[in-house]
């Protein structure tokens, strides 16, 4: 998992307020910092003293994240709705671990002082003398108090670099499977216009052979008309004269073209 701290941004960039899940893990970091700490008093290993120094830096980080946090529900209470008590209580909380994570530094410095005290004790007068001058007074490391911290830049420094790296990494595989999806879409688009093309194509295909048959029952219904035009005038021309028969003649001749009219047009 990323560093805390590379958790803590990511909380405190959400509109809720994060205090109470990051103080779950300051919690929980302090509870493995006491175990190291009961560790290293039964046998002062460097080992686990770089550890635990490591550890308290760590939560140290996030103490001050967490002072920011307060400062600023404090300042804007409209958008936390956090009320003055439970300001207070967080404030003791941070004064409890603080005095925890200094009360564990204070000691492992003392242990890391003694140890440097028994062992420059116990060497040549030459060992002595270059042990004093690897170790100025105040402890180990160079810096004043004993508390190791000249690597904690350096390890905060590669967290913060781990934790860039993660975020951008997180970015650059959200924009992957936003292109992915993009893709997708894309595909089923491209699809479903192919789909319409060729229902398109088949809808132009059925119409050009409606318009053909409509083209030949018109051709059809023209030689029909032109056969019952000469038919006209032959019986004209074979019944000049109008008598019952003849008259009967051309009802019947009439309904018989019409019912070659009916039989053409639904044939």
């Amino acid at each position: 998992p990323p560093p805390r701290s590379v958790r803590w941004l990511c909380k405190a960039a959400m509109p809720s307020d994060p205090f109470d899940e990051v103080r779950a893990d300051v919690a929980a970091a302090v509870t493995e910092a006491e175990a190291t700490l009961r560790q290293w008093r039964a046998r002062h290993e460097e080992p686990t003293a770089k550890r635990l120094l490591a550890d308290l830096e760590s939560i140290e980080i996030d103490l001050a994240d967490m002072d920011s946090a307060i400062e600023s529900a404090t300042l804007n209470p409209e958008r936390f709705h956090i009320s003055e008590s439970t300001l207070a209580e967080r404030r003791k909380f941070m004064r409890k671990t603080r005095s925890t994570v200094a009360a564990a530094r204070e000691e492992v410095g003392r242990g890391k002082v003694s140890a440097g005290m028994a062992k420059a004790k116990g060497a040549p007068a030459e060992e002595r003398i270059g042990l004093l001058a690897a170790s100025p007074p105040g402890g180990s490391g160079g810096k004043p108090g004993g508390s190791g911290v000249g690597s904690n830049p350096s390890r905060r420094q590669k967290d913060m670099e781990l934790g860039n790296a993660e975020v951008f990494g997180s970015h650059a595989s959200l924009q992957q499977v936003q292109h992915a999806e993009q893709e997708e879409t894309l595909n089923q688009l491209g699809s479903a216009v192919g789909r319409l093309k060729q229902l398109g194509g088949a809808m132009n295909a059925e119409l050009a052979s409606q318009n053909a048959m409509l083209n030949d029952l018109d051709s059809g219904l023209d030689e029909t008309a032109s056969g019952m035009d000469v038919l006209k005038h032959k019986m004209k021309a074979l019944l000049p004269k109008k008598e019952p028969k003849q008259k009967l003649a051309i009802v019947l001749l009439s309904l018989l073209l019409m019912l070659l009219l009916f039989l053409v047009a639904y044939t």
